[in-house]
C-alpha cells in the first residue's frame, strides 16, 4: 500500500515551538536509518517501510530546516517504486532514492555540527 505524501502548510509548523532535544532525536534516528540503507545493511524496500512508519507515527512535530529535510526524505521514500514495471514519471528507482538520502544525510550532518 502506497502512502501519499503528507504535506502540511509551512505556517502550521512555524507556529509550533522548536524542541531541540526531540528534533535532535528524530534527526539522529533518521540519519542512522539512512546510513543503514546507504551502507546496504537494509534493502530499499525495508528503508521505505521503516522510514514511512517512523515519519507517520511521529507525535511531536516541529518546523524549520530539520523538518524540511525530513519531509524531503519522506517524499523520496514515498515516491520510491521497487518494480520498474509500476514506475510512473515521478517514481524514484533505488539509485535515485539513494541520491536523495545521501543529500539529506549531508544536510542533517551540517545541522548537527
Amino acid at each position: 500500500m502506497k502512502i501519499h505524501s503528507l504535506i502540511l502548510p509551512a505556517c502550521f509548523f512555524s507556529r509550533l515551538p522548536e524542541t531541540s532535544t526531540r528534533q535532535a532525536s528524530i534527526a539522529s534516528l533518521t540519519m542512522r536509518l539512512i546510513e543503514r540503507f546507504l551502507g546496504r545493511e537494509i534493502p530499499a524496500t525495508e528503508f521505505e517501510r521503516l522510514h514511512l512508519d517512523q515519519f507517520m507515527n511521529e507525535t511531536e512535530w516541529f518546523g524549520g530546516e530539520t523538518f524540511d529535510i525530513l519531509q524531503g526524505v519522506f517524499s523520496a521514500a514515498d515516491e520510491f517504486c521497487a518494480d520498474p514495471a509500476l514506475r510512473s514519471g515521478t517514481s524514484l528507482d533505488e539509485e535515485q532514492l539513494r541520491e536523495e538520502c545521501q543529500a539529506a544525510l549531508e544536510k542533517l550532518r551540517e545541522l548537527i555540527n
